[in-house]
């Protein structure tokens, strides 16, 4: 079973709200279909909010935090995302269904609990579950909680017994520095869990796994993930997201969990 989250910013521009990287995403989706095609149908895909779902809540949170009209607009925001990729994997013959995590998981207090039985029966019956960053019912203090869609990813490994997670980005993995910022910065190929932790607990910067990298690394090992291949990659050129998903190298960084 493999999982593949692919990133906001990977098929959205955040600068820009309600924009579509399509050339991006067109390279993704034409992997995925390849991969259904010829390898294996056991895939479940999982996309962030980009530019879609993040500008709102951010409005929101700064004003009149996530109350009904945030939930209503946000949740709209995200289907329209949702049906765009869902439009694509269909237009190249995959047998996709949309799951949206406000109908499966509930915010109770700072985890997040979800029904992912509907996602096992789709996937027996040969149909490819894909779910999205959202908004979702909270049962305690706050009204409505935000998941993202790195968390949904890792409760689905661990819900699923996956052997591989792909994390699709704008970057080609991890380095040692930005490398948006530094010219100078080495491409780091292969890490381990227990130095992911080490890099938290140094506030290390010889890698750069800071900010919302760290944390979603940081996640799989507070689930008790064991076991798994992850990879970050960048989707640069068509074939890239399909040799990462059938085993073969690519440029990207591996941390065995």
């Amino acid at each position: 079973m493999r999982i593949v989250k692919i990133g906001g910013s990977a098929i959205s521009n955040k600068r820009k709200p309600f924009s579509i990287k399509f050339n991006v995403l067109s390279m993704i989706v034409d992997d995925i279909a390849q991969y259904v095609r010829e390898k294996s149908t056991d895939l479940v895909l999982i996309h962030g909010g980009g530019s879609f779902g993040h500008p709102i809540v951010h409005e929101c949170m700064s004003t009149t935090g996530i109350d009904p009209k945030c939930f209503s607009i946000t949740s709209e925001a995200m289907i329209a995302l949702n049906m765009i990729v869902v439009s694509e994997l269909l237009s190249r013959g995959v047998n996709v269904v949309s799951i949206p995590p406000h109908t499966i998981c509930e915010a109770v207090n700072d985890e997040f609990k979800c029904d992912m039985n509907i996602v096992k029966k789709y996937l027996d019956k040969g149909v490819m579950p894909i779910l999205y960053g959202d908004v979702v019912l909270s049962k305690f203090n706050e009204n409505f909680k935000v998941i993202s869609g790195d968390v949904i990813s890792w409760l689905l490994v661990r819900e699923l017994n996956a052997s591989t997670l792909i994390f699709v980005t704008d970057v080609d993995g991890l380095y040692t520095k930005d490398p948006k910022k530094y010219p100078d910065a080495s491409f780091i190929r292969e890490l381990n869990k227990s130095e992911i932790v080490n890099i938290a607990l140094s506030s290390s910067e010889d890698v750069d796994v800071t900010g919302g990298m760290l944390s979603k690394l940081l996640l799989g090992i507070k689930l008790g993930i064991s076991n798994v291949k992850v990879i970050i990659m960048n989707v640069d050129k068509r074939g890239k997201l399909f040799n990462a998903l059938i085993g073969r190298e690519i440029r990207g960084t591996i941390i065995w969990y």
